[in-house]
C-alpha cells in the first residue's frame, strides 16, 4: 500500500507520461486520417509537377 501512495504522489514520471500520451494521440490520428493525409499530399505534388510541365505521379 506505501508503494501506492508513494507511485501517486511523486511526480517523476509525470513528463514521461505525457510524451507517451502525446505519441499515442498522434499514433491514432495517423491511423484513422492516414489515407486522406496521403492523398492530400500526392495531390499538391501533382499541382506542383503539373504546373512545372512534369509527368502524371502514379
Amino acid at each position: 500500500m506505501d508503494l501506492m501512495m508513494r507511485l501517486f504522489k511523486e511526480e517523476d514520471g509525470q513528463g514521461l507520461v505525457e510524451y507517451i500520451l502525446i505519441i499515442a494521440i498522434i499514433s491514432v490520428c495517423i491511423i484513422v486520417f492516414g489515407d486522406d493525409v496521403v492523398d492530400a499530399i500526392k495531390g499538391a505534388f501533382q499541382e506542383v509537377v503539373t504546373a512545372l510541365g512534369g509527368a502524371a505521379i502514379d
